[in-house]
């Protein structure tokens, strides 16, 4: 058996890749026994990394965008295919599913995401997670056009926020008027959780001098934006970077920042804020028909003091 030992042997010897640096350890290369595969960090693309896990560990969005990738760019030349974000996300999405690796290199995709002059993105350079979602959806979008998968991150991520106008001269009439909401991007200065966060993304601002289409005169208006129509999935974005107005420069929170495992988005819908307004009115109300109930109960007594007081009065002014 030596023979044939020793020709397996020497073809492993010749197909096995040398190692490039010291202290070689394969078993730090492998899979996670938790039966994930990660994303190699180039430099400064965390922002990149975390969304494309974030995608890929919704299902039905990593299987249609597969099946999509497969479809679409198997007629692609080697050089469309390096140019196409669709291709290069299907390829990533492919290995994480089937790779027995600890993680795959995304440097073939930060070369197919070109920057707005045609360059591949720097990955010595932090960028904003909301506008990297921002501008991949819509390169993929484009990809995705005239296709059966054409409505594919509508369906996933399609929701909407209302930007409301409420009338505070008497009419109370609301004037709103919607557009698409990819994620949440809530702030999170001064605010240690995110229901606190919630309510300023949905706290009210008040403006004076706005003129009003229903009550026809300029009065003070309250401007708010609530969220209109709910998406399968939500992304949520917390805006840790801030504009320093003494330095002009954008600094990051590294605060503490709480958020629960599940969440109740109805109270920020433009339904629950009109629910929530119309309790607080009513508690409103409640409190002050109690408060003239106490004041009624309180007149006889009152009076009744009062006579007693004049009674002891006119004693005093009046002695024997």
């Amino acid at each position: 058996n030596y023979p044939i030992i020793n020709r397996i042997l020497d073809e492993l010897h010749t197909a096995v890749r040398t190692p490039n640096s010291w202290e070689y350890a394969p078993e730090k290369s492998v899979k996670s026994h938790r039966g994930f595969v990660g994303l190699r960090n180039l430099g400064s693309t965390c922002y990149m990394n975390s969304l494309l896990q974030q995608f890929y560990m919704i299902p039905h969005f990593r299987h249609a965008l597969i099946k999509a990738g497969v479809d679409l760019t198997q007629n692609l030349t080697l050089e469309q295919k390096n140019d196409s974000p669709l291709y290069n996300m299907t390829r990533m999405f492919s290995f994480l599913s089937l790779s027995e690796k600890q993680a795959f290199d995304t440097i073939c995709f930060c070369r197919a995401y070109k920057d707005e002059n045609g360059r591949p993105v720097d990955v010595r350079i932090q960028q904003d997670a909301q506008e990297f979602f921002t501008i991949l959806a819509d390169r993929i979008e484009t990809e995705l056009k005239d296709t059966q998968y054409r409505y594919l991150l509508q369906d996933s991520f399609g929701g909407q926020v209302a930007h409301q106008m409420i009338c505070q001269g008497g009419c109370s009439k609301t004037r709103e008027n919607t557009q698409p909401m990819p994620m949440i991007s809530l702030p999170i200065k001064n605010r240690s959780n995110m229901q606190e966060s919630l309510e300023a993304f949905v706290q009210s601002e008040e403006l004076d001098g706005v003129s009003c289409d229903h009550c026809q005169k300029k009065c003070s208006t309250l401007k708010r934006q609530v969220l209109h129509t709910l998406p399968n999935t939500i992304f949520f974005h917390l805006k840790r970077f801030e504009l320093n107005f003494e330095t002009f420069r954008h600094e990051k929170s590294n605060q503490r920042f709480e958020f629960p495992t599940e969440i109740d988005l109805e109270p920020y819908t433009r339904e629950g804020l009109r629910r929530r307004e119309a309790e607080q009115q009513q508690a409103a109300e409640q409190e002050q028909d109690n408060k003239n109930d106490d004041d009624g109960n309180n007149a006889p007594e009152q009076k009744q003091a009062a006579d007693g007081n004049d009674d002891t009065r006119a004693y005093s002014v009046h002695p024997k």
